[in-house]
């Protein structure tokens, strides 16, 4: 494992610090980024959470790849480095991804108040609709060959078949439920962290309701 450490940055580096995405300050006092006399990589963790973050808010050329982050933003305090870093350092994030919507499904700001760090295998599974479900209702696929439409689940990281029906509407809400199943099994894990096992269970309702 690379450790990183706090080098100091002069005051020349300091200086010529730009906003990143013409928004985000960096106003930490040393080298988010260096490399030592072997050629090692090394970036503060901190930064290149907040610095993600900070482009999928205001990075266009981000949020034209992956629509879902369009419209999003940062609190004012998050604007800041040194804010975004107190608070990453009182949470338990080493292993795991910042979720901004999980308290609250459907929020676009990222704050304090609306963002916890998560096991990445939590933030896929109540994710929303990828490009490919946009075309149609999600969880269901419509097979010229059979005239049917026909819905699959990932369980864990594997593929269940969950049959072929009729209608769209069939397959979508077949679909839906054995999500909602999903995401209620996932909690019973995290059943210690009640703010998160709350969450899921509320994810797991609003799934269930489509």
């Amino acid at each position: 494992k690379v450790m990183f450490k706090e080098r100091p940055a002069n005051k020349r580096a300091l200086s010529t610090r730009r906003p990143i995405h013409n928004v985000g300050i960096n106003d930490v006092y040393y080298y988010t980024q260096y490399k030592d006399n072997l050629g090692t990589p090394y970036i503060c963790p901190y930064y290149k959470v907040w610095k993600s973050m900070i482009g999928r808010c205001y990075d266009k050329k981000i949020q034209s790849k992956h629509p879902t982050y369009l419209n999003c933003s940062t609190s004012l305090e998050w604007i800041y480095l040194s804010k975004f870093k107190m608070w990453m350092k009182s949470q338990d994030w080493e292993g795991k991804v910042i979720d901004k919507d999980i308290l609250i499904p459907g929020n676009k700001i990222y704050s304090s108040d609306t963002c916890m760090f998560v096991d990445n295998d939590i933030n896929l599974l109540i994710a929303g609709p990828t490009s490919k479900d946009r075309y149609g209702k999600i969880g269901s696929n419509y097979r010229k060959e059979r005239n049917k439409y026909l819905s699959n689940i990932s369980i864990y990281g594997k593929k269940k078949f969950l049959g072929y029906f009729e209608t769209e509407d069939q397959a979508n809400k077949t679909y839906l439920k054995a999500k909602s199943f999903h995401i209620r099994d996932v909690a019973e894990k995290y059943r210690n962290n009640i703010c998160l096992y709350n969450a899921l269970l509320n994810h797991a309702e609003l799934t269930l309701k489509g």
